[in-house]
């Protein structure tokens, strides 16, 4: 039996936490109450805030501004009614039933509830009688003055009520105390008391909350406190049940804010404290597909002395718990004012947008239109989207291997939502130590988007320097040691496998020279030698990422958003806006999800002979290339075929262009690009408001059509299967020593340059050397003479970027090896050879997994 079938089995009711206007459209939550057996759905300003900023809203939208209806606050409350009624009317078989705590949707008032009595009661009254369903349950936040009196008024009213966050069982046994009152109230004036009450305790919060401190035992901890807010309650009301024997319970608890689970084996596991009878799990709807086909394998019911040992042991680690508690309840009325703040500005600005140029995508295909209709159609048809968040290892290949555990990031900013507070704590700590610079050592996904988000952002005032070491040049990391104050320094080493030899020999040389453990922070997976070492070694912090994360769909993860907290980026509203993107392409979302749109057209385009993905991004993000040209080509070159991103080349004149390209690119109004087009090459305008913050939206975007191009190219974008070959010969170079390469005239080289070919010259140099500008217009000089496309990749960075491609994608590259003097070597501690060793062990290897496969390639 399923986890879902034994969670339900055992007496809980499912509900859906992210109820948004796509799921109803495209008839998302009638799948979601058929297959996944969900009886209630949650519509919260939040997730109505992102459906609103992605688009989802503009038809209701326009039509209403039309009418001449224009205060955003009517307009939200307009949005609100008629999703609770839409959702409502699908969740009435379930509601008619007498299953207990079914059937509901529960919405959060537009407008926010004052400081009064009065205030909390009018909020409540008006979104219930809005509605006009008597299936509304209407949320009020747990800190609001004035709620107790207001609950037990209500409950005589018989307005169902969610109180929303509640973690203290004290406050939980206060809030039923009154709701009883009132429900004897309308009792005694011969009315049923069968109204229900719901008390929402944020399970994945108090995880969160716990977890640095007490590890795997957090993932407990939650279901816990809310076992024992059922266990205080059901003591308050036993003995004074009133109405039929088959009635609905007065007082329900909900576990919500659920942290994904890692996507392990141990899935099943983590979901067990879950399996507590009469509660309610909302789960958001991306995390409810991810979970469903999982084995529940006799799913265990936590019974009430479990959940007391749980909380003993959180305790014995030394979290305060009850202050932890009291401070998520305290937030909760300042989150929700927030929430509500945003989407009054959502609407707003959303309502100024509506007649803005190009607010969806300009499809220019010409002659690859054809095709990408169809890989869109066929993708449509397969429910494309819906297969990649169950998990369904079939839309890629038949073997589950690295697919089914590889799909984490569509379930990581949900869950880095919740770790705010603790990179907040992170900053101030290493503020208060003044510390003013990090170094962080990684490579390839552990350091391509914190390098994007460093070009990008800068520094904000009052945060650390971000300087990004992923090179072996002995230059590059002697100069870093010298021109830091290493004793103000703070080094974070990122790596998956936590053996990357690029960052443990980077760790070894600072930590040889800083000794310090409170200056070392790792993000690593859970087992990895590197998670080993921060533990023995009592580095000040170790973040260990969701198993089911590959390198380079990680940036929204510990590893991006760690560097991204302490140069100051606003990490909240990256994430929100990455929710956004989620939503326009999660469970339920129809033909125009943003992400299948752009997939299918790279996709289709490259199956056509258009596999030179040529990107030309604003200049406020100009690096944002260096991420994506990782993304593509290590998960879509292989087996012969793949996507070639080509990036940080200017546009140049029609005649410099063969008919093997697919231009992509941001914002309109290029002339270049719409003579491109005049003349057949297909380019893809995506729409660009001029935010950096945007990044976190087009992450997703590109992560949703890096996998669906996959699944048209029949490959599988979650592995890399031809990244070892360097790895290997480097190994095997370091071994028997650095043989002498001699280098081949250039002109030899070109001259074995076909048309449909690519020109990608391998530069291991300083990547602050001058010589890297002149490699850029040399590179430009040899697409116009030669017209096809050419890329420049810094050693060993672009072994972990397009080395997967080069060697397994389609044989069309011409290798150009450029490797740079060192005078002097650096010794790398622990290891006998140094950083020059190994940089040109690196670049033997890799010349050697080249023509071992056949390939054009030579130093020169």
């Amino acid at each position: 039996m399923g986890v879902v079938d034994e969670l339900v089995e055992a007496g809980q009711a499912i509900w859906v936490a992210d109820l948004h206007r796509g799921l109803l459209e495209a008839g998302g939550l009638e799948r979601l109450v058929r297959a996944r057996r969900v009886t209630g759905a949650v519509l919260g300003p939040t997730v109505l805030e992102r459906a609103v900023a992605a688009g989802l809203h503009d038809d209701a939208l326009a039509a209403w501004r039309d009418e001449g209806i224009d205060d955003p606050a009517e307009l939200a409350r307009a949005l609100v009614v008629a999703d609770a009624g839409a959702a409502a009317e699908t969740l009435a078989p379930a509601y008619e039933s007498p299953a207990g705590a079914t059937g509901w949707v529960c919405v959060a008032p537009a407008a926010g509830p004052g400081g009064d009595d009065d205030d909390v009661l009018d909020a409540a009254r008006d979104a219930r009688a809005a509605a006009g369903r008597p299936n509304v349950m209407v949320e009020l936040p747990s800190g609001i003055a004035g709620l107790d009196a207001a609950l037990e008024q209500l409950a005589a009213e018989g307005v169902p009520v969610c109180v929303a966050p509640v973690c203290v069982p004290a406050r939980a046994v206060a809030l039923a105390t009154s709701w009883q009152r009132g429900l004897a109230r309308r009792a005694d004036a011969g009315m049923s008391p069968d109204v229900a009450l719901l008390l929402a305790v944020p399970a994945g919060r108090i995880d969160a909350a716990v977890a640095p401190p007490v590890g795997e035992l957090a993932a407990a901890a939650g279901p816990a406190v809310a076992l024992g807010i059922r266990r205080a309650v059901d003591e308050v009301l036993a003995g004074d049940r009133r109405g039929d024997p088959g009635a609905t319970r007065p007082v329900w608890v909900a576990f919500t804010d659920l942290l994904p689970p890692d996507g392990t084996a141990g899935d099943a596991d983590l979901l067990a404290p879950l399996a507590v009878p009469d509660t309610v799990a909302v789960l958001a709807a991306g995390h409810l597909e991810a979970v469903a086909g999982l084995d529940g394998a006799g799913t265990r019911r936590p019974a009430p002395d479990d959940a007391d040992s749980v909380l003993a042991a959180v305790r014995a680690a030394g979290v305060d718990l009850d202050r932890v508690l009291a401070d998520l309840e305290r937030d909760a009325t300042e989150r929700t004012g927030w929430a509500r703040a945003r989407l009054l500005d959502a609407v707003t600005t959303r309502v100024e947008r509506l007649g803005a140029p190009l607010p969806r995508p300009r499809e220019r295909l010409a002659a690859v239109a054809g095709p990408t209709a169809a890989a869109h159609a066929d993708l449509v048809a397969a429910r494309a989207l819906d297969r990649m968040w169950n998990r369904d290892h079939r839309l890629w290949q038949d073997d589950p291997t690295e697919v089914r555990d590889r799909l984490g990031w569509l379930l990581s900013p949900a869950q880095m939502e919740m770790q705010l507070p603790e990179l907040e704590r992170l900053v101030d700590e290493v503020l208060g130590d003044g510390l003013t610079d990090v170094v962080l050592m990684g490579m390839g996904g552990s350091s391509l988007f914190p390098e994007v988000l460093a070009r990008t952002f800068g520094v904000a005032d009052d945060r650390l320097r971000l300087h990004v070491l992923d090179t072996t040049d002995p230059a590059a990391v002697r100069r870093t040691g010298e021109e830091l104050d290493l004793d103000r320094t703070l080094f974070v080493a990122s790596s998956k496998s936590g053996s990357t030899i690029e960052t443990t020999s980077q760790l070894a040389y600072f930590w040889e020279r800083v000794r310090r453990p409170d200056r070392f922070v790792a993000v690593t997976d859970a087992g990895s030698p590197l998670a080993d070492r921060a533990t023995r070694d009592r580095f000040r912090r170790l973040y260990l990422n969701r198993a089911d994360i590959g390198g380079r769909y990680s940036a929204l993860s510990w590893f991006g958003l760690v560097p991204a907290a302490l140069i100051g980026v606003d990490v909240e509203e990256l994430l929100a806006r990455a929710g956004r993107m989620l939503l326009a392409c999660g469970p339920g979302a129809g033909p125009d999800a943003p992400g299948l749109r752009l997939g299918a057209a790279m996709g289709a385009a490259a199956r056509a002979g258009r596999d030179k993905l040529t990107l030309v991004l604003p200049a406020e993000v100009e690096t944002f290339g260096l991420w994506l040209e990782q993304l593509v080509a290590e998960s879509t070159g292989k087996h012969g075929r793949g996507v070639l991103p080509v990036v940080g080349e200017p546009v140049g004149d029609l005649s410099v262009y063969g008919a093997d390209r697919l231009f992509v690119a941001y914002g309109a109004g290029r002339t270049r690009l719409d003579e491109l087009a005049a003349a057949g090459h297909p380019v893809l305008d995506l729409p660009w408001w001029g935010d950096p913050l945007d990044l976190g939206a087009e992450v997703v975007r590109w992560e949703v059509a890096t996998a669906v191009a996959g699944a048209v190219l029949g490959s599988n974008p979650f592995d890399q299967p031809d990244v070892a070959a360097a790895k290997e010969a480097t190994a095997r170079v370091l071994e028997a020593g650095v043989p002498a390469i001699e280098p081949e005239p250039l002109d030899r080289l070109l001259g074995q340059v076909r048309p449909g070919d690519y020109l990608a010259i391998q530069a291991y140099v300083d990547p602050r050397s001058d010589l890297v500008a002149r490699l850029e217009r040399a590179r430009v000089a040899l697409r116009d003479e030669l017209g096809v496309a050419t890329t420049l990749g810094l050693g060993p960075r672009f072994l972990h970027s397009t080395g997967q491609l080069h060697k397994g994608g389609p044989p069309t590259g011409v290798f150009v090896q450029v490797v740079g003097d060192d005078p002097e070597d650096v010794p790398i501690p622990g290891r006998p050879y140094g950083f020059a060793t190994l940089k040109q062990a690196q670049a033997a290897g890799d010349l050697e997994a080249l023509r071992a496969r056949g390939l054009r390639a030579a130093r020169v």
